[in-house]
């Protein structure tokens, strides 16, 4: 129901006693509340970015795709999702042919390739790998991106990678659910907007977001994002958990979703489209 029909039903709920020429011109309005039909004109499709910096992480990717217009740009289903072709797998348009460049913490510039122009590539459309070593993500290192497409259109970011730990230590642990608690701690690092903690499961993952350096998970801890919400900790397998600082974009972009009726809600910092051009640091 609508707002109005909302309201109408109540009213007709409360108004039981009156006489009946009211009650049937009350219910002659609520029969005559329906839902109207609009057609929507499509919309300009726009840049689309992701892009998430790591100084562990071998290569840096970046995706970049056409947001649908719901003409041309529409969802497709009955695909076989890909880590090679992230885009078009999973139901996007990858942007081909763009000119993508990267200024680096030392003022210089460096041009991203296109993977699907590599040789004997297996990477779909809109795929791109950063010209950007590990060693150079450095604690208060500043990136800027540009990004201008085949047609002309301009996008631009920025990120600043938060301060980590020169090594990260590895612990490897016996658990049990039944009776265990494993408690995390870490010193406050700085440029870190907030910390996120992410547990592996043979069910998918659970990650959550915290200001606080230390957190406590029980063995009865659930996963709120999986449907039937299974417990997160499995016997007989080896689960990673993981604690990584994050920088403002990466936090705003993935603590906030997206309308399916509007398309508002996501708290974008990127300039001439939509994504994320962030940082962590494990």
């Amino acid at each position: 129901s609508s707002p109005s029909c909302r309201l109408l039903e109540s009213a007709l709920s409360s108004e039981r006693m009156r006489r009946f020429a009211t009650g049937a011109l009350t219910l002659a309005a609520l029969s005559a509340c329906e839902l109207a039909e609009t057609e929507l004109a499509p919309v300009t499709p726009r840049l689309v970015v992701h892009s998430v910096l790591c100084p562990t992480s071998v290569t840096q990717v970046l995706l970049l795709e056409r947001s649908w217009d719901g003409d041309k740009y529409i969802y497709q289903t009955g695909k076989t999702y890909s880590q090679q072709d992230p885009i078009v797998s999973g139901g996007g348009y990858g942007e081909v042919s763009a000119q993508i460049d990267v200024t680096m913490p030392d003022g210089s510039v460096r041009r991203a390739t296109e993977a699907r122009l590599i040789f004997l590539s297996p990477y779909g459309a809109g795929v791109y790998f950063l010209d950007i070593p590990a060693s150079t993500v450095v604690a208060g290192g500043r990136f800027q991106l540009r990004v201008r497409s085949a047609s002309g259109e301009e996008l631009t970011a920025s990120t600043t990678v938060p301060g980590f730990q020169s090594s990260v230590p590895v612990v490897s642990m016996d658990f049990d659910r039944q009776r265990d608690t494993m408690l995390l701690s870490w010193p406050r690092l700085p440029g870190a907007r907030a910390y996120q903690v992410v547990l592996e499961s043979p069910y998918g993952q659970t990650s959550f977001f915290t200001d606080t350096t230390a957190v406590r998970l029980t063995g009865s801890l659930r996963s709120v994002s999986i449907e039937g919400l299974p417990r997160v900790f499995i016997p007989g397998f080896t689960q990673m958990v993981t604690v990584a600082a994050v920088d403002t974009n990466y936090y705003d972009y993935f603590r906030s979703s997206n309308h399916s009726q509007t398309g508002t809600g996501i708290v974008n910092r990127v300039q001439g489209g939509i994504g994320v051009f962030g940082s962590v640091a494990p």
